[in-house]
Order: C-alpha cells, then sequence, then structure tokens
C-alpha cells in the first residue's frame, strides 16, 4: 500500500481510552485535536487496549518493554522520529507512516496505527491524522465531535456510550452522544 504523505493532516494528542464495548470487546483510543475541538476516535480491540493502557500508566509491561526497544533502536541508528500521521484504513484496521529522518534524508514506513501510537507516546512525537480520516461532512471548529466514517457502526457507538455512562467518563459520553446525534 502506498500512502500519500502529501496529504492534510491535523495534530491530535490522547485523551482517553474507553472501556470495552460489550460488543466484541472494542475499545476506543480517544484522541483530541491539539488546540481545537475535534475528536478522532480509534477502535482497538482488547489486547490493543491493554498495551496502550500500560504504556500510559508506565507499567513495566511487555508493550513498554517493545516500545523501548524501538526508541533504542533507532538512537542507535541515528534516527529520528519526526510524527506519526495516522492516514489510511486497510482491511478494518487502520495504519499510520512513521515520519522518520536519518541525517536529513527522509524516511517513510507504515505501521499499524496503534503500535505507531505507543511509539509516538514513548518517544514524545507528535500525532497527526490525515484529513482523509475525519468526517468530511462535519465543520471544524464549531464544538462537533468527529469520528472516523464508516469505522464503527451506530450500535457500536451506543455501546461504548453506555459503557462510557457505566464507567463515570461523561466527557467521553458526551463526544459519543454528539456523534451519534450527528448522523441520526
Amino acid at each position: 500500500m502506498s500512502i500519500d504523505s502529501r496529504q492534510e493532516i491535523y495534530e491530535f494528542q490522547v485523551k482517553a481510552i474507553t472501556s470495552g464495548t460489550r460488543l466484541g470487546d472494542t475499545y476506543l483510543l480517544i484522541l483530541q485535536e491539539k488546540g481545537g475541538e475535534r475528536i478522532f476516535a480509534l477502535p482497538m480491540d482488547a489486547g490493543e487496549a491493554e498495551m496502550m493502557t500500560a504504556l500510559l500508566q508506565e507499567h513495566q509491561f511487555t508493550a513498554k518493554r517493545l516500545v523501548e526497544g524501538f526508541k533504542q533502536l533507532l538512537f542507535y541508528t541515528g534516527l529520528v522520529l519526526e510524527r506519526v500521521v495516522l492516514s489510511a484504513i486497510e482491511n478494518g484496521h487502520y495504519l499510520a507512516y512513521l515520519e522518520l529522518n536519518h541525517d536529513g534524508e527522509a524516511i517513510e514506513s507504515i505501521i499499524d496505527a496503534t503500535a505507531g501510537i505507543m511509539v509516538a507516546l514513548e518517544t514524545r512525537a507528535p500525532i497527526y491524522v490525515a484529513n482523509t480520516l475525519i468526517s468530511p461532512d462535519a465543520e471544524a471548529g464549531r464544538g462537533t465531535y468527529m469520528l472516523p466514517v464508516g469505522a464503527l457502526s451506530l450500535h457500536v457507538l451506543r455501546e461504548a456510550l453506555d459503557d462510557a455512562i457505566d464507567n463515570e467518563q461523561y466527557e467521553i459520553a458526551e463526544m459519543l452522544r454528539n456523534e451519534i446525534k450527528r448522523r441520526s
């Protein structure tokens, strides 16, 4: 798969992880636009959510060691991670590309989006989301919370909303409720 690195991108930061929904253990990694109001929800399975949670809580866990190993690989090879860009969906999986720099030469590498975000968090690299993954009919800057079109069914969104309310994650619940209303 080739990725167009010239597409318009927006910087996001990790906001929260929802608990799993009752439908197939779907978790959502909630990203919020840096300096903005847009929200991007990245679906994850239970294993990915467990690794991301461990990394965010800085537990000494396999995911943490794996990402630290990647960080050491960057150091020893002289590569610098400039940014991670969530850029495409292929066969239901989100992909990202790593923008690397080696002595002034730009290098791009495609990686699973969840793994890319974990590497970005560990290396403090910025996280971007390509415009193609953000709902084209939502208006930026007007308090609209956007989720990737077609990535989650209304049923899954409703399950995530119920779970967020049950776990008193009211900010996430509000974001999900707004997305359900927008699509209904």
